[in-house]
């Protein structure tokens, strides 16, 4: 495995001869700097050609990676035989005087035919670039975006063509035309290489190539401007050395940086909404609104109104998007709440098994430690020194036995007896024992219900309440509040960590307290055995675990709301009795 090199030490892997290329081309735009007049046409037209012969040899040379995808390298050899046939046609106009052979619609079909095939092969360069597999959800978005951008791509080289503010005659107009369609197709074509592309071999890679061939956007519509007589020649000639150099760098990254499967380190996890961004939409609405201002202030009414339409279609296509996108990102959260809970349940179940096997093997082991100390005792005298040691023997194994029965509570073993038995009776018949054992600052207030019928084992029921009091005591470390409530009304679940799912039709027992609460990360290990949010010598071991497990031997749910000094509310609902339950069916 092998980790990436930063960019600074992966240049200098550049061949010399790319990089010789690369400076000779970098000649022509400094002398046109340093000189401040145009240079000879047929200099420029020799940098262009060096400029594109550069670039189809360095992709070619990208290509050239063996253990690169197959769909990867016939891109490349794609894009890079397009810089080869721009590179040719430029050579043929500028040797070759065709006018003087008395051909001049030869050259004309050069310059405009060569310009809408380089753009075509850049298409299906752009196309055949390896593609994710994106799921069946994401694609009418994805089609949307497509949609919208060439909507407003369309709308603006519509306004290049017959606003008169930019005066294309008659004479210009079929050439604008032919880079108006190659500017669609290339735009398109860069659309479907962002959308779907794969990173491959990295996303840096990636991403400088894209930048690189990004450049060809620009010129394909700065040709436009030059042909209405807009701009300068000089800018579009500038514009064919913009990707020079971004397409280089990224022909050594991909020559270079280690596949997807070699590399070491963990990529971050996109968020889902940058899974399907894409900037080419809004990059149209941006371009439309600006010609849009223009119309305006030129009380241009024609145009004004073919802007404000194409505005508002792409507003409405935009919103679409948002909302099919709101829906999908919704419907993947609640599929990975869904997952996390069926892990966290699948979890317990396998400690749950665990628990109670290693239960059941050390409550045999202590039948024969506590037999033989009772054995021992009756053999020796009362005042036998000994004796004091077999009573601290049968001390530590009836903790143990304690510890035993907490495991199989947890694990869903322990046998139960259920009777139908007044819940709210039993809260408020354990509320002065549960006084008497809390520390002089601590203040127990209980808040029931009149009476509450639910199935359960009331044994097991007083030890839960038990230990969600005494949890509640560590967390406020022996001063504040606690409230245990009873309530036939169910508390909101928005954002409550829920470790059962709670039944239809239940009673809600709440305990709540005011210590210091706990930390979104530690709130889905509370009910683990033997964890425990609180110091090392107030850890409680199974306390919480065993609620859990009676709660889930009585199919009932369980939750918590906390927060960082806000306290902790844990909810244990229960399942009413059926006659309790049709009652509130027939109330509803």
């Amino acid at each position: 495995m092998q980790s990436a090199l930063p960019l600074h030490r992966v240049l200098p892997l550049m061949p010399p001869w790319l990089a010789g290329g690369a400076a000779l081309v970098a000649l022509y735009p400094l002398a046109r700097v340093l000189w401040g007049a145009p240079l000879a046409d047929s200099v420029a037209a020799g940098a262009v050609a060096l400029k594109l012969v550069v670039e189809c040899a360095s992709l070619l040379w990208a290509s050239g990676r063996p253990e690169l995808p197959g769909r990867l390298r016939v891109s490349l050899r794609v894009l890079g035989g397009t810089s080869a046939l721009a590179a040719t046609s430029v050579t043929l106009l500028e040797v070759v005087d065709w006018t003087r052979f008395g051909l001049p619609a030869v050259a004309y079909g050069i310059n405009q035919y060569s310009a809408l095939a380089s753009y075509a092969l850049y298409f299906v360069g752009f196309s055949l670039f390896p593609r994710l597999r994106l799921r069946r959800e994401d694609a009418p978005v994805l089609w949307i975006d497509f949609a919208a951008t060439v909507l407003g791509l369309g709308v603006l080289q519509w306004l290049l063509l017959t606003w008169p503010l930019l005066n294309v005659s008659r004479g210009t107009a079929q050439p604008v035309l032919t880079y108006a369609v190659a500017f669609l197709i290339s735009a398109s074509g860069l659309h479907l290489m962002i959308v779907w592309g794969r990173r491959e071999p990295s996303p840096r890679a990636f991403w400088w190539l894209v930048g690189g061939l990004a450049a060809y956007l620009p010129v394909a519509f700065l040709a436009q401007l030059e042909l209405a007589e807009v701009i300068d020649a000089r800018m579009t000639s500038f514009a064919y050395f913009w990707g020079l150099m971004p397409t280089i760098i990224a022909s050594v990254l991909i020559r270079h940086d280690p596949l997807p499967q070699q590399v070491q380190q963990v990529q971050p996890v996109q968020p889902t909404w940058w899974r399907t961004f894409n900037p080419l939409p809004l990059w149209t609405v941006a371009a439309l609104g600006v010609t849009l201002i223009v119309a305006v202030r030129r009380s241009d009414e024609r145009y004004t109104q073919v802007i404000a339409i194409a505005l508002l279609v792409l507003a409405v296509a935009i919103a679409v998007r948002a909302l099919l996108s709101g829906r999908e990102n919704a419907r993947l959260r609640r599929e990975e709440a869904l997952a996390r809970e069926r892990q966290a349940q699948a979890k317990a179940e396998a400690v749950g098994r665990l628990a109670g096997g290693i239960a059941h093997e050390f409550n045999n082991l202590l039948t024969t430690v506590v037999g033989f100390a009772e054995l021992s005792g009756e053999s020796l005298s009362p005042r036998d020194p000994v004796q004091k040691n077999l009573r601290y023997i049968r001390e530590s194994a009836d903790r143990a036995a304690t510890l035993t029965r907490q495991l199989l509570q947890y694990s869903g073993q322990q046998m139960d007896f259920r009777r139908d038995a007044d819940l709210a009776a039993l809260v408020r018949s354990l509320a002065p024992t549960l006084r008497a054992g809390l520390p002089p600052g601590m203040r127990l207030t209980v808040e029931v219900l009149d009476s509450v019928v639910v199935r359960v084992d009331v044994d097991q029921l007083e030890q839960l309440l038990r230990e969600l009091v005494t949890n509640s005591v560590t967390a406020s470390e022996g001063e504040g509040d606690i409230v245990v409530s009873l309530s036939l009304q169910p508390p909101s679940l928005a954002g409550m960590h829920m470790a059962l799912a709670p039944p239809a039709h239940a009673c809600v027992l709440a305990v709540r307290d005011t210590g210091h609460g706990i930390t979104p990360d530690v709130v889905p290990q509370i009910f683990d055995p033997f964890f425990s949010s609180a110091p090392r010598p107030l850890k409680t071991g199974l306390g919480l675990a065993s609620v859990y497990g009676i709660v889930a031997a009585h199919g009932g749910g369980l939750g918590v709301t906390t927060a960082p000094g806000a306290g902790t509310s844990i909810y244990v609902f229960l399942p009413v009795v059926e006659s309790l339950a049709h009652a509130a069916d027939a109330a509803s």
